[in-house]
């Protein structure tokens, strides 16, 4: 594990520009993504939603955990938030109870002026 991925970890998220924000059933979920849409950091409210443990979810794809009707759009938002935009979408998201809408917040996450992630 990398010492950067270490901090993520580690670290509280301190608003939408440290983090990707979403909602399932009401508790509040945040993660990170690389520039190649793996996991870098998840939070509490995300595994319990998912039913999945920290190391099940780390370094995966973001898209697993993505309704597949939505997987498109959502790819096309981190693409497009890597590029340093932020946006806000409804989605499905896959939960331990099956697929819900989830309302998505992605902001690009800057290191010394350069966009590493979202």
């Amino acid at each position: 594990m990398t010492s950067r991925r270490n901090a993520l970890i580690s670290e509280p998220a301190s608003g939408p520009s440290r983090c990707t924000r979403g909602s399932w059933k009401r508790r509040p979920t945040r993660f990170a993504v690389d520039l190649h849409g793996r996991f870098t950091s998840v939070n509490a409210g995300l595994l319990a939603e998912a039913g999945l443990p920290r190391d099940a979810v780390l370094d995966q794809h973001f898209a697993s955990l993505v309704h597949a009707s939505d997987r498109p759009t959502a790819l096309t938002m981190v693409a497009e938030t890597l590029g340093g935009h932020r946006h806000r979408l409804h989605m499905r998201v896959l939960g331990a109870k099956g697929p819900r809408m989830g309302i998505i917040t992605k902001a690009p996450i800057h290191e010394q002026g350069k966009v590493v992630g979202a």
